[in-house]
């Protein structure tokens, strides 16, 4: 095997494990922490709105309340004025958690991007 067939090897295992383990931990935060996750957002209406729907899917709840604690404080003045104390004193365990698995899923993404882009621009390995 040569060099860069290894190093092409090495880099894919990379993108592709982390992102796998991560969308396991992902299923795990929506299927056993998100009913905690938006009690703490009680007076969201947003959240309120998306729980009573049958159409979404948990994982797509779980992005909407990470969207919530990332944006910005002039955002959720328009679109959730009510939801921006419940954010304030959103628990700092919690916001780690929904955080940072987003966070590992866009480097995987970025990974994977520039996988596609090596094999596109370089050629196939031989």
């Amino acid at each position: 095997m040569s060099g860069m067939k290894l190093f092409y090897l090495c880099f894919s295992m990379a993108v592709f494990i982390p992102m796998i383990i991560n969308l396991g931990v992902m299923y795990y935060i929506c299927y056993f922490k998100l009913e905690e996750i938006e009690s703490h957002l009680k007076n969201s209406l947003i959240v309120d709105v998306n729980r009573r729907s049958a159409a979404y899917d948990r994982m797509l709840r779980l992005g909407q309340i990470n969207g919530m604690l990332r944006a910005r404080k002039t955002f959720l003045l328009q679109a959730d004025p009510k939801a921006i104390r419940d954010v304030n004193d959103f628990p700092i365990h919690l916001k780690t958690l929904v955080t940072r698995s987003f966070d590992v899923l866009t480097i995987c993404v970025i990974g994977m991007v520039m996988l596609c882009g090596w094999v596109t621009f370089a050629g196939p390995i031989k």
